[in-house]
């Protein structure tokens, strides 16, 4: 076949740079591997000291699905890696507004899971068109989902009064 580091109708000259270049492929895709393995047993030492949790869309499991996020559990320490330290050079250049907002965010996601933890079994389910906050299975009707959208914001006086 030719393209093969051992193919005779090739130069000597590009069958060592092929040989070469092989070499090289295979010590990267170890290295890569092992970086990988690292990265894996950090994430799992720190899932058992109870500091990330892995969230799969409900539905998959973790032995088949390579769709998975980790979150910091506590979240006092999320809003200090995910709302401040990021901007924490800037912080006081931010206006107000744009505070509020990135604090809203981070109250909005504590409020997702929240609600999720009023649930037993509840868990969010994403793909790449949509994402729903909650899916669990329904406690009344076992062939039933129940799945709902939490929205953390002020109520207007109509939303109030139609609750």
């Amino acid at each position: 076949m030719f393209g093969t580091a051992k193919d005779s109708s090739l130069p000597r000259r590009l069958q060592r740079r092929l040989d070469k270049n092989s070499r090289r492929m295979l010590a990267d895709s170890r290295r890569i591997k092992r970086v990988d393995d690292a990265i894996s047993r950090l994430l799992q030492q720190l899932m058992d000291a109870s500091v990330l949790a892995r969230d799969l869309p409900f539905g998959e499991s973790s032995r088949t699905t390579k769709r998975m996020l980790y979150q910091i559990q506590d979240p006092a320490i999320r809003f200090w890696f995910g709302v401040y330290s990021p901007h924490q050079s800037l912080w006081r250049s931010y206006s107000e507004e744009k505070k509020k907002l990135l604090i809203h965010g981070h109250a909005a996601s504590v409020f997702e899971d929240w609600c999720r933890s009023m649930h037993p079994g509840a868990r969010r389910y994403w793909d790449e068109f949509s994402e729903i906050d909650l899916v669990c299975p329904d406690p009344e009707n076992p062939d039933g989902l129940l799945v709902g959208e939490s929205k953390w914001k002020r109520l207007t006086s109509r939303e109030q009064t139609a609750s």
